[in-house]
């Protein structure tokens, strides 16, 4: 018994010398904070960066290790964000085209009717300004009804390949834990409905096996949910479904809490055919019947006829997406959308490297990209790298306009909403396991413009704890007036 009060003893005093030891970062003082991120002995078993870069002379001019490589997490997105703006322009608008074969007599489409995807990530989706999926499905019947279709007479051809139609869907540095979640969603030719499903879990003491699944979307009835999920008295561990493209058996796993329910998000294994099962189920509602199948065809070359077309948002309200809901799947299907790269197994990432190289040379050679939207934790970039993209990009008057007003405002909205509302400082966030990061911009108290960045890889604090210290640094780097000279040392 009293080894045991010892040990409580001792880790309490260790607790207690812990908690002193993190309330020195939450200064007000810059000094004393940016001292404690370098020598506190936590931080010190991880890796900490940041830099700070002035938007005039593009010097750097506050840095710790801001050359060494690490995870950016989704702060990622600021690389895919400025690419797609300045390869597709702003205004640019995706196409969703519908179009038909052969001849219309007597209310008889006698031929195909053609889906032809444009890679709009935002088809069916409601966000960023799109029309939800129950307005694009309306707009095709009431496209058929005002041709006079009554019937069609031929197949329904999908035609997603201005992707390519298999598993390179998802970038194959994804993990699996992340593949089958909605945040890991695959990005397609024809995506539908932001590529997700949802199901609902409930801890039912009344169901044969004390678990009910009893609310999945409509739109995707037809896939096969394997639940092995155990049910707790306390503590549970998040539900995560596993699956793949082209894959409708789906395990779910995790823990769920006696007498509780979630509802969980899951990503579609096939956008393109649930797709085109719900339209063909929609139209014969509308009575319009398909006699034919529902086929996948590449129609570039073929004979069409238009019959309407969806169009997404600008590629500035999507762009705006990304930054604000890091939206991994705007991320990556914008990014395929940008170049020819469109048959390689991770192309995100390598458009990016070419972007990058093709606009600015080899001042990003360092880098390493493998996506367009972070979730890989194979990238690998420097705050430096960082700094450097928000510098460069803010030198391009017509490219730096739109895209300083794509960043959300700290303290204000997006992802970083619940950060301290700092004036003038527009911040991508970034976090997953053992990552938190954060670049953008900012004003001084002298109102000069600067890019900062700062990275935190696998520091064995709480999540909590080091994002305390992150939103110290970037209010105490506000309220600072720094001087625009080069670094001589890092």
């Amino acid at each position: 018994m009293f080894m045991k009060k010892r040990n409580l003893i001792i880790a309490l005093i260790a607790c207690f010398l812990l908690l002193e030891s993190i309330s020195i970062g939450q200064s007000n003082n810059w000094e004393s904070l940016t001292h404690f991120l370098k020598t506190n002995p936590e931080y010190q078993k991880g890796q900490v960066s940041w830099s700070i870069v002035d938007l005039k002379t593009g010097l750097e001019v506050e840095a710790f290790q801001s050359e060494k490589k690490l995870i950016p997490a989704s702060t990622l997105k600021l690389f895919s964000g400025a690419m797609v703006l300045d390869r597709l322009g702003k205004n640019t608008q995706l196409e969703t085209k519908v179009l038909s074969t052969g001849e219309i007599k007597r209310s008889k489409l006698k031929g195909n009717l053609i889906i032809k995807g444009s890679g709009d990530p935002s088809l069916g989706s409601g966000l960023a300004g799109a029309i939800d999926a129950d307005s694009v499905l309306a707009q095709i019947a009431n496209a058929l009804e005002k041709k006079e279709i009554e019937s069609i007479h031929g197949d329904m051809i999908i035609d997603p390949f201005i992707l390519p139609y298999d598993h390179t869907a998802i970038p194959r540095k994804f993990i699996w834990e992340d593949i089958g979640n909605y945040y890991g969603a695959g990005s397609w030719g024809l995506n539908w409905r932001n590529n997700e499903f949802t199901v609902k879990f409930t801890a039912d003491t009344m169901s044969a096996n004390g678990l009910c699944v009893d609310s999945i979307s409509a739109w995707a009835k037809k896939l096969v949910i394997h639940p092995q999920i155990k049910i707790v008295k306390n503590s549970p561990k998040e539900i995560y479904f596993y699956g793949g493209p082209f894959n409708r058996e789906i395990l779910a796993k995790g823990e769920l809490e006696a007498g509780k329910s979630i509802s969980e998000r899951g990503s579609l294994p096939n956008p393109p055919l649930i797709f085109a099962e719900e339209l063909k189920q929609y139209l014969l509602a509308k009575g319009i019947e398909i006699h034919g199948e529902i086929r996948f065809e590449n129609t570039n070359d073929w004979k069409t006829d238009s019959i309407t077309s969806i169009k997404s948002p600008s590629i500035e309200s999507l762009v705006r997406e990304i930054e604000f809901q890091s939206n991994n799947l705007f991320a990556e299907t914008l990014s395929k959308l940008t170049s020819d790269f469109k048959s390689e197994e991770y192309p995100s990432g390598k458009q990016i490297s070419e972007w990058l190289k093709a606009k600015w040379g080899n001042l990003f050679s360092d880098a390493l990209f493998v996506d367009g939207s972070g979730l890989s934790r194979n990238n690998l970039l420097s705050t430096k790298i960082q700094t450097q993209l928000l510098y460069k990009v803010s030198t391009d008057s017509l490219l730096f306009s739109t895209f300083y007003n794509v960043l959300p405002e700290s303290g204000k909205e997006g992802t970083v909403i619940n950060l301290p509302k700092i004036e003038g400082m527009r911040l991508k966030s970034g976090s997953m396991a053992n990552v938190r990061a954060y670049s953008g911009y900012f004003k001084d108290t002298g109102n000069s413009t600067f890019a900062i960045a700062i990275i935190i890889n696998n520091v064995s604090l709480p999540s909590q704890t080091i994002k305390s210290h992150i939103l110290d640094f970037l209010t105490l780097a506000s309220k600072k007036a720094f001087t625009s000279v080069e670094l001589k040392s890092k």
